[in-house]
């Protein structure tokens, strides 16, 4: 082909030399189109890497494939202009065009069976189970701890479901179209992407396999109902995913697909796509498994940590309490009751009361030291501080739900944060420090801060109660303050993973702030001052800079080449 377009231009050459002339004034016209198109879509790339815009993949590996394509359409004009000069150029183009999209490129998904599987399948594994689930049973099978029996709808039924829809490619267009702070496009994005996975058919073969293993838990647990939970591959690990996704309660036999598809959709909620790109995740590296447990008849749950979450009290066990189901403690909605243990002797050090009116304790003396002992075996199985998800069933008997590990802030230098509070009213102090670091911003609620503009500066959050869906809010945010919920709730955890300052439990303190005035929350001292800070080194949450970041560290590792 070179030879043939080398012959047919020299040929022009002595023969026409106007048309080659024209054809190369033509070339180099589009040659500057399609410079000008690069120049703009590697701007576009840089935005991502050094403004701290956080994208979906779909839109980083889209963006990267237009600029691709106008690379080459270049190659072709100079091709053109001079076939002898560049005859080259291709090669190295094809070459570095395999190289950029092999990192661009996302996981390989399964799509073959295991389909549905029992907790006692040999074959469980996180990638077919998801992370919550393997270590779910792993805490039956290793320690010996009472776990609930039930069943997996595994990853593999995930990818094969998007794959017989014929889904992926819709839902990646969607995905690249999605910025984190267009709130109102973001929430039309998850609407498309959710009624696009609950509306998916699946297989009869498919269908046959779950309402057996439904029927079949029915009769092993005496349980009429379910709970239908999300096991995600990348949840409970690395990164929390702290109750981004939805659980289905009391889900009979005959609703059973239907909460099915309500999990998997949630996958593409507003708070559940914000944390994974946040995180720096493809939309593949989430798969969801979905695990059906027995519904238990429960008086009593919560979570224990295993170490304070500051990394500073790391003798002593925290343990969060509350009545019924353990969702007042990790929805955020209330106050639960907190009991401090010595790691060496489990004696109880410190209690501290909920919002609650019930004056005797949520749980027994027995129960405590139960908890405590087993705490410690699986921070030791696990060789890490854990987050422990827990239950105590009527009949006596205490149950584990989850566990994940505790992510510790990292430690800072003092020296390097020099603060001139001078001049600054005092507001109050109070609340429990959940998330720490310092922030200043105009005070605003989740309404006002859901219309801001995607330029505006960061706001300080008020909110009465730390639901999960406000994480959705967290990156027009600069630190929360909030007059319930609880360290150990899904939305603390979050705040600590994405470095966002946050006090809670301040009660009616809270009421002192008005919104639109300019505060500064200085969460480590359980403060809140009037003004702002003067230090051009103000720290936020964890002391890490937005570089450091999970989304970045990510995008880092996937465009450095």
């Amino acid at each position: 082909m070179r030879v043939n377009s080398l012959f047919k231009h020299l040929t022009y050459r002595v023969f026409a030399p106007g048309t080659v002339l024209r054809k190369t004034y033509v070339s180099f016209k589009n040659l500057l189109s399609h410079d000008s198109r690069c120049h703009e879509l590697m701007a576009e790339l840089e935005s991502y890497y050094y403004q701290g815009i956080k994208v979906d993949f779909c839109k980083i590996s889209q963006t990267y494939h237009s600029f691709a394509k106008n690379v080459e359409a270049m190659v072709t004009c100079l091709g053109e202009m001079a076939p002898a000069a560049y005859h080259d150029v291709h090669a190295y183009f094809r070459k570095c065009n395999f190289y950029a999209g092999f990192f661009l490129e996302p996981p390989v998904v399964n799509i073959s069976p295991p389909y549905v599987l029992e907790f006692n399948d040999s074959i469980i594994t996180s990638e077919l189970a998801g992370t919550k689930t393997s270590k779910l049973i792993e805490l039956g099978s290793s320690l010996g701890l009472t776990i609930p029996d039930g069943f997996i709808i595994s990853t593999n039924c995930f990818s094969y479901l998007l794959e017989y829809n014929d889904l992926q490619s819709k839902i990646n267009k969607l995905l690249a179209r999605i910025s984190l702070v267009e709130l109102t496009q973001l929430e039309e994005l998850s609407k498309e992407l959710q009624c696009l996975v609950g509306q998916m058919e699946i297989p009869a073969d498919i269908t046959a396999a779950i309402e057996k293993a439904g029927s079949d838990l029915q009769k092993k647990s005496k349980k009429e109902n379910f709970a239908v939970r999300s096991s995600a591959i990348a949840e409970d690990g690395e990164c929390s995913f702290a109750g981004q996704y939805i659980s289905c309660l009391d889900v009979s036999i005959d609703s059973l697909l239907a909460s099915y598809k309500k999990v998997l959709a949630s996958k593409y909620s507003t708070e559940a796509l914000v944390y994974r790109i946040s995180r720096g995740l493809f939309d593949t590296e989430a798969a969801m498994a979905v695990m059906v447990l027995p519904m238990l008849d429960v008086s009593s749950a919560g979570v224990m940590y295993t170490t304070d979450f500051s990394g500073v009290n790391t003798d002593k066990l925290f343990i969060h309490a509350a009545e019924g189901t353990g969702e007042k403690v990790v929805s955020g909605i209330g106050i639960p009751d907190i009991y401090t243990m010595e790691k060496k002797s489990t004696a109880v050090t410190r209690f501290t009361k909920g919002n609650s009116q019930r004056k005797e304790q949520r749980i027994s003396d027995a129960h405590l030291a139960e908890l405590a002992k087993a705490g410690l075996q699986i921070e030791k199985h696990f060789k890490g501080p854990q987050d422990i998800e827990w239950a105590v069933e009527k009949n006596g008997s205490l149950v584990f739900l989850q566990c994940r590990p505790l992510a510790i802030p990292q430690k800072y230098d003092e020296d390097s944060c020099c603060f001139t509070p001078d001049k600054k009213r005092e507001l109050f102090s109070a609340g429990e420090c959940a998330s720490f670091g310092i922030a200043s911003g105009i005070a605003a609620g989740p309404e006002a801060i859901s219309k801001l503009p995607k330029e505006h500066p960061k706001q300080i959050l008020l909110l009465q109660a730390t639901r999960p869906s406000y994480v959705k809010l967290l990156p027009q945010v600069g630190g929360v303050i909030a007059a319930f919920g609880s360290g150990a709730g899904h939305f603390s955890t979050v705040c600590r993973e994405f470095g966002i300052p946050l006090l809670l439990g301040t009660g009616e303190e809270i009421k002192k702030i008005k919104e639109g005035s300019m505060i500064t929350l200085h969460a480590d001292d359980k403060k809140v001052y009037t003004g702002q800070f003067s230090s051009t080194k103000l720290r936020k949450a964890v002391y890490q800079c937005e570089k450091d970041l999970p989304f970045f560290r990510k995008l880092q590792s996937k465009l450095e080449f």
